[in-house]
């Protein structure tokens, strides 16, 4: 063997070994965060002049994960005959059960609870301005924040019952992700949909771009202990696929309404990036279809970028900034164009955070996005057509903490090895997701 080969290997095998070393070294500093249920949510790695980096843990794992008296779910799909099957997370433990009728009864710890599994009625997204309406956004599975909000403005009573008539309530995206409580944020609104179309009223579910995701199986915006769910109740992608009663009804959302000549949609509307035939109803009809054909993902279109684009309705921020190298901030003769599209004369969109509910480009724009502890928590409100803003006190608690509990990583344990195994395979997982959309 020549000596430069022989010394090539021994110099490889020297920066191995302190390759090796150092890794070693610097997980030896590490410590590892954990969800008040024991779910690995980060992986905080101290490096010498660069300070701690945090390395967000997507893969759902933990130690002895355990919910307590907490019921995490149901998932629930329904066959053919009337029948379903139904899993959830109590305590430690996935519980499945098949039965059938339009009532699922599931007691966790001490408590009872009862999830209507009728389909609601999906009702046309254009139509007239109803003499009642309320307006919330970027929920983002704060099931707390949603609740005492609509107790504060009448529309549920403190048994989470509807109470507001023939009204219509717009959630207007983002209704997930981020957040622990997602299923029980769906199921809240799913119960109240079933609730308000029997009382003469609508709840509309509009799809922001993290309904998207999650519906793509994109998990990596929500919570760890909702990913710790996703995986043991079927995955991220089967937990609300068709055939599945909150993914059927999630899948028949629209991603645009208009009561009267109010429009709404999450992001916002670049006129100049809608083809020709994208009437609201076009775009609503493409979403559902887009969900109901999965030949349809990851393939871009005119419509496909209308719909989930990085200026399509789902995502477009121009209405409130600049966003460079996509496009700059929208001028008044934009938001004319895009409200004669439409035939409206108001657009009401979410999306990007304001510090309070915000009216721009001489009331034709509402922003209502106000999914920060720093924001003032308001509600819209259409009363006859008129808008009120209606300030809450109920507040948001998103930086108040969970109780998460770290501990320092172990370089001798297999289980903490597989830590780092399970962040790579995460995001192997993550970006096997076709693309564009």
């Amino acid at each position: 063997m020549p000596k430069w080969l022989s010394r090539l290997g021994l110099a490889i095998l020297v920066l191995v070994l302190l390759g090796t070393g150092l890794l070693f070294a610097v997980l030896s500093q590490a410590s590892i965060t954990m969800t008040r249920a024991g779910v690995y949510r980060d992986l905080n790695v101290a490096l010498p002049a660069l300070g701690t980096i945090t390395i967000p843990i997507y893969s759902g794992e933990g130690e002895r994960v355990n919910f307590g008296n907490s019921l995490v779910g149901p998932v629930v799909r329904s066959g053919a005959d009337g029948t379903w099957s139904a899993s959830w997370l109590c305590g430690a433990d996935a519980i499945s059960r098949q039965g059938s009728g339009d009532t699922l009864s599931i007691t966790c710890g001490e408590k009872s609870r009862n999830f209507k599994l009728a389909k609601p009625t999906i009702v046309s997204a254009q139509r007239e301005m109803p003499e009642k309406v309320a307006v919330l956004s970027d929920i983002e599975g704060n099931h707390a924040f949603l609740v005492a909000a609509l107790r504060e403005a009448n529309i549920i009573d403190d048994g989470n019952k509807w109470v507001f008539g023939d009204g219509h309530l717009v959630i207007l995206g983002d209704a997930v992700d981020r957040g622990g409580d997602v299923f029980e944020t769906l199921w809240l609104l799913h119960q109240l949909a079933i609730d308000a179309q029997n009382s003469g009223g609508v709840v509309h579910l509009i799809h922001g771009n993290h309904e998207q995701y999650m519906l793509r199986g994109n998990y990596s915006r929500a919570h760890p202990e909702m990913i710790h769910a996703l995986k043991r109740l079927g995955g991220p992608v089967e937990s609300f696929s068709k055939g599945n009663v909150l993914g059927d009804w999630l899948r028949n959302q629209p991603v645009a309404l208009q009561l009267g000549e109010i429009v709404f949609v999450h992001g916002g509307i670049a006129a100049s990036t809608l083809p020709p035939e994208a009437d609201l109803e076009a775009l609503n009809a493409f979403s559902r279809e887009y969900w109901a054909y999965d030949a349809l993902h990851g393939k871009p279109s005119p419509m496909g970028e209308a719909v989930f684009g990085p200026a399509g309705i789902t995502q477009y921020r121009g209405y409130v900034m600049d966003m460079p190298d996509l496009y700059s901030r929208a001028n008044a003769e934009e938001v004319d164009r895009a409200l004669a599209r439409f035939g409206g004369k108001r657009i009401v969109i979410a999306h990007t955070v304001v510090k309070q509910i915000t009216e721009l480009y001489d009331g034709k724009v509402i922003a209502v996005n106000v999914n920060d502890d720093a924001s003032r928590q308001q509600i819209l409100m259409f009363e006859n057509g008129a808008t009120r803003i209606m300030d809450l006190n109920a507040k948001r608690n998103i930086s108040a903490g969970e109780n998460a509990r770290s501990r320092g990583f172990d370089v001798l344990s297999l289980r903490d090895w597989s830590i780092i195994a399970s962040i790579w395979q995460s995001g192997q997982d993550l970006s096997s997701i076709p693309h564009p959309y």
